[in-house]
């Protein structure tokens, strides 16, 4: 192992395993380069870059927004469509990889869902669309990743007689994830 492309190698022989107490904090990354030579002194030189990502990804601004209003009131609609969610999330370590969300009631004191789905995570290319720093974040690797989103649930869900919650939960690419519930008062006249 070397930590550039110099000639500092650790010689091991034919183990094609290797282990280094390395202390990388978040954020960190290191290159791990691989030399194999044979008798005659042919070589082939390859090299690997790591990154450490032990933060989960960050949901802010996680709100439901009523036409142009933001509330948390469903205001006598027994359907969702005019209903959005909208929320900022990212990582910046490893990028986001999955969105989900999950609607739900528990008023009979069981969870009931009434609906998921998962969002597609949308990745910029920066050569050619550019990553405006207020909406997109590029990571150390190099991707780029939207920072906005938003959702419409398409559910019909009767009559508001008690109180629904929203779930979003969003993974990074290292497997992390955070969640975070939104609790709405589905009683009509509220």
């Amino acid at each position: 192992m070397s930590d550039d492309n110099a000639d500092n190698w650790s010689n091991e022989a034919s183990n094609t395993r290797a282990t280094y107490d390395l202390t990388l904090v978040d954020g960190d990354s290191i290159r791990f380069w691989v030399e194999a030579r044979d008798i005659a002194g042919h070589f082939v030189r390859d090299s690997v870059l790591v990154h450490a990502d032990s933060s989960p990804p960050i949901i802010e601004s996680f709100w439901l927004v009523w036409g142009d209003d933001v509330s948390t009131a469903v205001n006598n609609s027994t359907d969702l469509q005019d209903l959005r969610v909208e929320f900022r999330s990212y990582d910046i370590h490893s990028g986001v990889r999955t969105i989900e969300w999950r609607l739900f009631d528990n008023h009979t004191g069981s969870e009931v869902e009434d609906g998921s789905q998962t969002i597609a995570v949308v990745k910029v290319d920066k050569d050619n669309e550019g990553c405006d720093p207020v909406t997109c974040m590029c990571v150390p690797v190099g991707d780029c990743y939207i920072v906005d989103y938003g959702f419409r649930p398409s559910f019909h869900v009767g009559d508001h007689a008690f109180d629904y919650n929203i779930m979003l939960t969003v993974t990074n690419h290292a497997g992390l994830v955070t969640s975070q519930t939104i609790n709405f008062d589905g009683r009509e006249g509220k």
